[in-house]
C-alpha cells in the first residue's frame, strides 16, 4: 500500500515536471527516497528554469551541506541570500556552515543577521550563544541563551547550555536553577543531576 501511494504521488507530480516548481517537487520526492543523484539533477534543472526560485537553491544547498560538499553549499547560500535577502534560513544555514569550517567570526555575522530577521527563533539564539562563548564574549553569550530559553523554555539543549554556562563561570545559584529544570523536565536524562552533583561538590570544597 505504501509503495502504491508513492507511485501515485510520483505520477501526480510528474504532470507538472515541465515547470521549475514541478522539478523542485520531483527533487524533493527523490531526496526523500534517498536518491540524491536524481534529486541533485532535478534541483539544478529547477534553478536553471528559474534562477530566482529560492526553495530549490535552499534544498540543493542543504543536500550539499549534508554530503559534506561545503564549498558548493557555500556558493549556493551566498547566491541565495544575495537575491533573496528576506530568506532567513539562508543566513542561518550559512552561519552553521561557517561554524563547521571553524570560521567563527563569519559564522557570527550571518547568525546575527538571521536573528535580526527572525527574533523568535530559539535555535538561532542557541547557536549564537555557543559561538559567543567560544569567542569569549560572555555577555552576548548569556543574552543569546536567555533569549533562546524565553522562546523555548522546555528545550533540553538550551537548558543544558545555560546550566553549563553558569557552572563554568562559578555562578552556581544560576547554574543550579537551570540544572533543576533539566532534572524536573527530563527525569530520564542524567545531565541535570550530574550538574547538580558538580555544584554541590564545588560548594563543599
Amino acid at each position: 500500500s505504501l509503495n502504491n501511494a508513492f507511485e501515485e504521488y510520483l505520477s501526480s507530480i510528474q504532470y507538472t515536471a515541465d515547470f521549475p516548481s514541478g522539478k523542485y517537487n520531483l527533487a524533493n520526492y527523490y531526496s526523500g527516497r534517498q536518491d540524491f543523484v536524481k534529486a541533485e539533477k532535478l534541483y539544478n534543472a529547477s534553478i536553471k528554469g528559474d534562477s530566482l526560485f529560492y526553495p530549490a537553491k535552499s534544498n540543493l544547498a542543504l543536500l550539499y551541506y549534508n554530503q559534506g560538499r561545503l564549498n558548493e553549499a557555500e556558493k549556493l547560500y551566498l547566491d541565495l541570500i544575495k537575491k533573496n535577502r528576506e530568506y532567513t534560513e539562508g543566513f542561518y544555514q550559512l552561519g552553521l556552515l561557517y561554524a563547521e569550517q571553524k570560521r567563527y567570526q563569519e559564522a557570527t555575522v550571518y547568525l546575527e543577521q538571521a536573528a535580526l530577521q527572525s527574533v523568535a527563533s530559539n535555535r538561532i539564539y542557541y547557536n549564537l550563544g555557543l559561538l559567543y562563548q567560544y569567542l569569549k564574549e560572555d555577555k552576548k553569550a548569556e543574552s543569546s541563551l536567555l533569549k533562546a530559553n524565553s522562546n523555548s523554555p522546555n528545550d533540553f539543549d538550551i537548558l543544558y547550555a545555560l546550566a553549563d554556562f553558569y557552572a563554568k563561570r562559578n555562578r552556581l545559584e544560576e547554574a543550579k536553577k537551570y540544572a533543576l529544570e533539566l532534572e524536573n523536565k527530563f527525569p530520564s536524562n542524567p545531565a541535570g543531576k550530574q550538574i547538580i552533583d558538580y555544584i554541590n561538590r564545588s560548594v563543599q570544597n
